[in-house]
């Protein structure tokens, strides 16, 4: 397994370079434009998701090769994920490092950073990449790229998107958000939630996210085992 996570590595090391580059460029002009609100969430949400498809898109055309080898199915699926989760990190760790770094200059830097720090935080950063690998992969795993699975991708990523936006304008409904946002938002929101709830929801949270991932794994490992690829 830690072969193909190799392979992963290599063979995607230029789109990672092109991420990190997105996420410095990205962040530099949010700054030029006198606002750091938007970084994380463009970051911590957009650039996982996007990533995580890709990584498995670009290997479709190798899985028949790949399974040739001496490498399990079971070994060749968990790596996807396991690459797809390591690359998130170390997006999140870059985020950290951004805001870290911008906190210096600029309050609402220093506060977004504290927040992301926290579990509610860790929990914003954990939700967009498991959605999208928990519904993308077993459906890649079984159908491959298919035009189906295009579609459904699509109108999954576009309802995704949307959810955001939708979100970000319920919540400023609600209550009084004094930025822009999505994190900022959804971190006022909760702190206008806690006053009233418990905070063990975020456990609740945590341990639904690990039940889909690993019906997720489940599911794309059977499938996978059980594929054609001939």
């Amino acid at each position: 397994m830690k072969s193909l996570i190799l392979k992963d590595y290599r063979a995607y090391r230029l789109f990672y370079i092109l991420i990190l580059v997105i996420s410095f460029l990205y962040s530099y002009l949010n700054i030029r434009f006198g606002s750091v609100d938007g970084i994380i969430g463009f970051l911590v949400i957009l650039l996982p998701a996007l990533s995580g498809v890709i990584l498995f898109a670009g290997d479709e055309a190798i899985y028949y090769y790949l399974t040739a080898l001496p490498n399990s199915r079971k070994s060749i699926v968990l790596s996807k994920y396991i690459s797809t989760y390591l690359f998130t990190s170390v997006i999140l760790l870059v985020t950290i490092v951004i805001i870290y770094a911008l906190s210096f200059n600029y309050p609402n830097a220093k506060s977004d950073l504290n927040e992301l720090l926290t579990l509610r935080g860790f929990l914003f950063a954990l939700i967009p990449i498991t959605l999208i690998v928990s519904f993308c992969y077993p459906l890649l795993f079984r159908f491959g790229l298919k035009i189906g699975v295009k579609i459904t991708m699509g109108v999954f990523a576009v309802l995704y998107g949307l959810g955001i936006v939708v979100l970000e304008r319920v919540i400023k409904m609600t209550i009084v958000i004094q930025r822009g946002g999505i994190f900022y938002s959804i971190m006022k929101f909760l702190d206008y939630y806690e006053e009233t709830h418990s905070t063990t929801i975020y456990y609740l949270v945590l341990g639904l996210l690990l039940v889909m991932l690993m019906i997720s794994v489940f599911l794309s490992v059977h499938w996978y085992q059980k594929k054609d690829i001939a």
